[in-house]
């Protein structure tokens, strides 16, 4: 297929901070957002939908009958009109990878490559049935329901800017474990993550007007920062140059080192090095050096994009319905500003065990969909980011909704009266706002919330600054949660005779959660702690009694017994609600996540 050599693929020149409503405030749908891992657009470069201007995930074609299980066509149909649309600027033709194969990798370079990315997967758009995978390099197997999906995933659910690019991330399950062979071992992988550059320009040789594809990296790690960075720096480069990048690309990624938790590893893609820094584990909460740029440290766990701005009023309410493990949905204009809010989402929580699940990027043909969308009660701790409206209406009964608008929209709680920017987001999805019923059990930090409006005037480096302020302050409060439960867990261990015995002095009960604490996809027994059982001292082959250092079951009632007598560090608003909130806790998986994780640590030293 010709391509047109004018189209622009947004990259050519700075782009400006958008308006986002009049001062009458007469607008009735939402201003349109910028790409947020692009500069800021002008208001001057923005035009509004054209009517030829395709919605991605609909086909040319009749639209297929509908599977049982399925959304109700209109639904299907309707898109948010949100997404940037750039002006037409002279760019290089972008190449057709169509026309040679890329050199396909030996074995051991495809070993080296998986360490980090399983494939990279190319995806086009067909006009007869939507959104298909037209390459993967290297060849893995997957099913056609797992291909359908990681398609569909790879492009936004929206109608797109008229010629531009945009980077979003996903997570899906996969219907069919896939192995893959890491130095003489199989590691298998049941969920992958997917960090995706989307392209779309204009093409008069195509019945829809538009050229779209994807290039997505595949991988099992849960590096958003790292991805994001180099999708970033892959996509264009591919879209200009074909397999030409793509085998140079995956070459330097062969070249990069083994991903070891706790290292800071210079990683270099297509004449760019990006600097990253790794977690010791997945619990652990990662510290900002300064302000994001190209040569920064690129901190694996978060985004490039901040969202303080769009989240500091309703932070601390947002932070407790993390901890409890509420479900959240998170309705964004865009899968890019969807996905970041997410990642930051998981992160708020940190060092505490997550044991939810999280989808950056979730849209109707997810093949989860009927699993995590239904008329019943969400999943605890789930926390789903959308686009399409038709979310607003089978998701009504989940308990909380975070509407996000443009950047420069900020979140406030909801029933404060509406506002003209919360008018504007009603043509398509809920008004902007946290949605929610919760009352909140522990008071806030008033000085730290004025902090964090100031620095949303003040500007980007304030931004910073504040964000890590603010990332330090829950943290913080995470480990508080955790100290009357530690110093409980405490009384569990077994007494030695000998308080010199090596194998309980080594071991010192910490407030730190972060001990090998299980992942939310891997399955685990109950620990022997959750166990009810009578313990009785071991006895050896000549009859004699021998210690017994099991831990002792955790009992509900004493260590409410400790809570009353020792009390809490967090200020909670009454003791009623001290309690209250210990006993949603308990109940929730993140306490089957903790506990399993103290007994096996200490297992490990006492045995």
């Amino acid at each position: 297929m010709e391509e047109d050599v004018s189209g622009d693929i947004g990259l050519s020149t700075p782009i400006r901070q958008p308006r986002l409503l009049n001062d009458s405030g007469s607008t009735t749908r939402r201003a349109p957002p910028p790409a947020i891992d692009l500069p800021p657009p002008s208001a001057a470069m923005w035009k509004a939908p054209s009517p030829g201007s395709p919605t991605v995930m609909s086909p040319t074609s009749a639209t297929p009958p509908l599977s049982v299980g399925s959304p109700p066509l209109s639904a299907r149909l309707t898109r948010s009109r949100t997404m940037p649309r750039l002006s037409s600027r002279l760019e290089p033709q972008l190449y057709d990878f169509t026309r040679e194969e890329a050199e396909n990798l030996e074995p051991e370079k495809v070993e080296a490559l998986q360490r980090w990315v399983v494939s990279v997967a190319v995806v086009d758009f067909d006009l007869d049935i939507g959104p298909v995978v037209a390459k993967l390099y290297p060849s893995i197997k997957l099913s056609a329901p797992d291909r359908e999906n990681i398609a569909f995933s790879s492009f936004p659910d929206t109608t797109l800017f008229d010629t531009g690019t945009q980077t979003h991330s996903f997570k899906i399950r996969l219907s069919q474990t896939l192995s893959i062979v890491s130095k003489d071992s199989v590691r298998d992988i049941g969920v992958i993550y997917g960090y995706a550059c989307f392209m779309q320009r204009k093409d008069p040789t195509s019945k829809r007007g538009y050229l779209q594809r994807s290039i997505v990296f595949l991988t099992h790690l849960p590096y958003i920062g790292i991805f994001d960075r180099a999708i970033n720096l892959f996509g264009p480069m591919f879209f200009t140059h074909g397999n030409a990048m793509l085998q140079s690309g995956c070459l330097n990624v062969c070249s990069w080192p083994d991903p070891t938790p706790g290292c800071t590893l210079e990683l270099g893609l297509l004449g760019s090095v990006i600097t990253a820094e790794l977690p010791r584990s997945d619990e652990e909460q990662q510290h900002l050096y300064k302000l994001l740029s190209e040569d920064s440290v690129v901190i694996a766990s978060l985004p490039m994009q901040s969202i303080i701005q769009l989240l500091a009023d309703i932070l601390p309410k947002l932070w407790e319905c993390l901890v409890l493990c509420d479900p959240i949905l998170v309705f964004a204009p865009s899968p890019a500003i969807s996905s970041a809010v997410v990642w930051w989402l998981r992160d708020l929580i940190r060092p505490l065990p997550f044991a939810g699940d999280i989808r950056p990027y979730f849209h109707i043909h997810d093949r989860d969909f009927n699993l995590l969308v239904s008329k019943n009660a969400p999943r605890p701790g789930l926390i789903l980011g959308v686009t399409n409206p038709y979310f607003e209406n089978v998701c009504k009964h989940w308990p909380h909704t975070l509407s996000i608008g443009s950047s420069g929209t900020p979140v406030n709680g909801a029933g404060k009266g509406k506002s003209a920017t919360a008018l504007a987001s009603q043509s398509f999805g809920p008004s902007i706002g946290y949605h929610t019923k919760h009352n909140r059990y522990i008071g806030k930090d008033s000085a730290l919330l004025k902090k964090l409006e100031a620095a949303v005037k003040a500007g980007p480096k304030e931004q910073f600054q504040v964000t890590e302020l603010a990332r330090q302050h829950f943290a913080q409060r995470s480990q508080q949660i955790l100290a009357p439960l530690n110093r409980y867990f405490s009384s569990l261990l077994p007494k030695p005779p000998d308080s010199s015995s090596p194998a309980l002095s080594a071991y010192n009960p910490s407030p730190s959660p972060s001990l090998n604490v299980p992942s939310p996809s891997s399955s685990r027994t109950p620990s022997p702690a959750l166990r009810s059982k009578p313990i009785s001292p071991a006895t050896s082959s000549i009859g004699t009694s021998v210690p017994d250092y099991r831990v002792k079951p955790f009992n509900t009632k004493d260590f409410f017994a400790s809570l009353k007598k020792h009390g809490a560090q967090l200020p909670f608003r009454s003791p009623g609600k001290q309690k209250e909130f210990y006993e949603r806790w308990l109940k929730s998986p993140a306490f089957g996540a903790w506990i399993s994780g103290r007994v096996d640590a200490a297992q490990n030293v006492l045995v």
